[in-house]
């Protein structure tokens, strides 16, 4: 199984925390998507593209929506540390 042209579409929150004076002026980035972002996504399994087969293409968006939304829907963010 394999992944492919994963997209989001929507407004991003990035919040620069951690001011600093040296390089790189930052301690981290907080990242996160204040409504939920539309996606795109291609799944291949053994070279074909099943994400054709519209129930499964909505049965792996509604799965990628549920992860995003419990990981990176604000009030959710992931640290990205300087």
């Amino acid at each position: 199984v394999t992944l492919h042209n994963l997209r989001f579409s929507g407004p991003v929150r990035l919040v620069v925390t951690g001011l600093q004076s040296t390089a790189p002026g930052f301690g981290a980035l907080l990242l996160s998507f204040p409504t939920a972002p539309s996606i795109g996504l291609e799944v291949r399994v053994a070279g074909g593209e099943v994400t054709r087969l519209p129930w499964l293409r909505t049965e792996v968006q509604k799965t990628i929506k549920r992860a995003v939304a419990e990981r990176l829907l604000w009030p959710q963010r992931i640290v990205i540390p300087a």
